[in-house]
């Protein structure tokens, strides 16, 4: 995937990807069945997804540009122990860097005679690969400033020169920038770049030909001496790692590259000012591989005056930075949302560039570093602190622009340096235990309560139930910022998250269990930490002996909703409630249709549907995967299924039809479905069949979405 460096305005993107949360049965994600022991739980709790479609985003869809694939390539990981020959497939391999090659990955390019995405849906299938991608591109747009040589105001805004009384930084902290390459030569950065690489060009040059990356070098860390500017840290290394060419432009396979090289060769902290909106699984792998290795991860915001994430700032274990000016004011162009961690000026932000001179720039590419640069001061400061610490320390003494502890616009607050440096870490040994093998065991019916005390802080609880029963959940969330998750594990090992609830909404859950020792981790879903208490309480209860489910605001088609809870394929909601006028979701239709047919998901063994969204271990791709086997459904023209989406009359007949092999015809017609519509001969089916009738005005209303309650009375009467 190819991202853009950060400057103002950057990289668009329109693609969203997300992991879908349940809206049938429990609504709690489950990894669509899959057994994951607890090995696996960190990994898991890392590449956890909510879906976060965005109105904004839908509203902003005209104005931005769709992604592009680079060169018609595709990044595949095969499967260990697999092999995989691109020539069998007709593709042909692309020369990658032994770092990609160890990690079991391969690029290859499909030739303009083939279709792209059938070559794709082809790899996904394959039982010898085990994730196939395309790699995006995207453009560099950069709007610069002066020219000239102003003044660092940021500097003296963030309390510098006081840092650097007590602290200078250490020659033993190695900063790796992820950038267009850095001019060693420049003589502000004179003994300060280590020799680093050139991915775009595949050699040990990674010279500047685009001038960003020296900009952020310079920030990070320009001499102290005589003339010129001052950067943040007076003795961190630079290790440059070219990944954006001469246009600015980045591929997933250059940045995933880079991510590995910088690890590999002892990087402390990994700076990305860069980014796009498109996620990548395998760029996620590469992010958690550095932060278990250690690495402090810091990326841009980005600069479209966007709420919606983007990546790698998005992604678990990376301090998003956005961008303030010269009043604390919000940049114009800075990004917002869930996702911020913290602020740093962007504007006028002087620095050195490729020419060996200096100039003046915008954007939370320049937010970015300053961050990094105080994050080198402190880990010279307190080597033994840890990402977490080094990143609490910094959240817990930034300067608050918005009077809340927390808010999208700034995140924590505008950082500052001072405050930084002389911050004192709190005494955290009371705090739930962060790992499940000793987890704070906790009493039916007994209400307890703790805190997220830092970034990445999970607290994990033991309970002990002694007979089959009902579980009643409740997490309530004092600071009204929090989006809080639980990520339960059962006897067996089997990992679920439950995450019903949006920000400082809490978590409320009703779960059927069976006896045994059972462990609920509690985390923000956006790695954030509050001062204010959360409360669980835990109630086990014996089930009765009818087992019945009542549903608090089911009012109509009671016949139809409760033969079908009787029958195991509606469960509704841990609250009690059915929410029937509630648009019935495309995957929720899947879900209900599989338990119809009485389809066993874990026994069905259905190839990869191939869909960009739907990918294998997230939430509903088995049951997306055997429909798709099966037959009644199909992706959307873009290569999506678009597992949230609303499910239409006409789509519902269309689907009804093929699911349960629907046969007859009817004389009813409508006068809003001519013999030409794509869906006449589907509804005319049902009608035929008694399933759906329709209105009193002689209309069917085709494109009118399904409600829950409407799409249960139409599966009840396929019987």
């Amino acid at each position: 995937m190819k991202k853009k460096l950060f400057l103002s305005p950057l990289f668009i993107l329109l693609i969203v990807y997300c992991l879908v949360t349940p809206i049938h049965s429990y609504a709690e994600s489950t990894a669509d069945g899959n057994s994951a022991s607890f090995k696996n739980a960190k990994q898991e709790h890392h590449s956890y997804k909510k879906n976060r479609t965005s109105k904004f985003l839908e509203q902003a869809e005209g104005n931005i540009p769709k992604a592009k694939v680079n060169n018609r390539r595709i990044l595949v990981k095969i499967k260990e122990g697999h092999e995989f020959r691109p020539v069998d497939f007709g593709l042909t391999e692309i020369q990658t860097s032994n770092l990609l090659r160890e990690k079991g990955l391969t690029v290859v390019e499909v030739s303009p005679r083939d279709d792209f995405y059938k070559k794709l849906k082809q790899l996904q299938h394959n039982t010898n690969i085990e994730n196939a991608e395309p790699d995006y591109t995207g453009e560099l747009e950069y709007i610069p400033t002066d020219t000239g040589f102003p003044s660092q105001w940021y500097l003296n805004k963030i309390g510098m020169p006081r840092v650097w009384d007590a602290e200078q930084g250490s020659q033993e902290v190695t900063i790796a920038v992820l950038d267009s390459g850095v001019e060693r030569n420049h003589p502000d950065l004179k003994g300060r770049i280590l020799p680093g690489y050139d991915f775009v060009n595949n050699d040990y040059n990674p010279a500047d030909d685009h001038g960003h990356g020296t900009h952020v070098a310079g920030i990070i860390a320009a001499n102290a001496n005589t003339f010129g500017i001052i950067g943040m840290d007076f003795n961190a290394k630079i290790l440059p790692v070219k990944v954006a060419n001469e246009e600015g432009d980045i591929t997933s396979q250059n940045l995933i590259e880079g991510i590995y090289y910088a690890i590999e060769n002892g990087a402390d902290i990994i700076n990305m000012s860069l980014g796009s909106y498109q996620p990548s699984e395998l760029e996620e792998e590469a992010i958690l591989a550095a932060h278990e290795a250690g690495v402090i991860l810091v990326a841009a915001a980005g600069n479209d005056s966007l709420g919606e994430p983007s990546y790698p700032a998005s992604y678990r274990g990376v301090i998003s930075v956005a961008a303030t000016g010269k009043q604390d004011e919000q940049a114009g162009f800075s990004n917002f949302g869930n996702f911020i961690d913290l602020s740093a000026p962007g504007i006028d932000i002087v620095s050195t560039n490729n020419r060996k001179e200096y100039s003046s720039g915008n954007g939370t590419s320049f937010s970015t570093p300053i961050v990094s640069g105080m994050t080198a001061l402190l880990k010279s400061a307190h080597p033994t602190w840890n990402k977490s610490e080094i990143e609490w320390v910094m959240e817990a003494s930034a300067d608050s622009l918005s009077g809340k502890t927390w808010d999208d616009t700034y995140g924590y607050g505008r950082i500052n340096g001072f405050t930084a440096i002389n911050k004192k870490l709190p005494n955290w040994s009371s705090n739930v235990p962060n790992e499940r093998e000793v987890a704070k065991k906790i009493i039916s019916g007994v209400k307890e309560k703790d805190k997220i005390d830092f970034p990445m802080d999970i607290d994990w609880y033991q309970l002990n139930i002694a007979e089959d029963g009902v579980l009643n959940g409740t997490i309530e969330d004092e600071s009204s910022m929090l989006d809080l998750v639980v990520m339960m594990t059962d006897p067996k090992g089997k990992l679920q998250f439950i995450d019903h609830g949006d920000r400082g909404e809490g978590e409320k859950f009703r779960l059927r269990l069976e006896k045994g020792t059972y462990y609920f981790g509690i985390f923000d879903y956006y790695d954030h930490w509050s001062t204010s208490n959360y409360h669980i309480q835990l109630d086990s209860l014996i089930e009765d002996e009818d087992k019945s489910i009542v549903f608090e605001d089911v009012r109509l088609y009671k016949t139809e909703i409760y033969d079908l809870v009787d029958r195991g394929v509606i469960r509704g909601y841990p609250d009690s409630t059915f929410r029937p006028e509630q648009n019935v979701s495309r995957l929720q239709a899947v879900q209900m249709i599989l338990l119809a047919l009485g389809v066993n998901l874990e026994n069905y063994q259905a190839p990869n549907p191939g869909f960009a969204d739907v990918h294998p271990g997230s939430y509903g791709y088995k049951a997306i995967a055997a429909a798709a086997d099966i037959g009644f459904i199909k992706g959307k023209d873009n290569n999506t299924f678009d597992a949230k989406g609303s499910l239409t009359r006409a789509q519902m007949a269309a689907i009804l039809v093929k699911a349960f092999q629907l046969e007859g015809k009817s004389n009813t017609s409508f006068t809003d479905v001519p013999k030409n519509h794509w869906a006449y001969e589907v509804i005319n089916n049902i009608v035929a069949n008694d399933i759906a009738r329709g209105y009193s005005d002689n209309t069917y209303r085709p494109k009118q979405p399904v409600s829950r309650q409407h799409f249960a009375v139409f599966l009840y009467n396929t019987k």
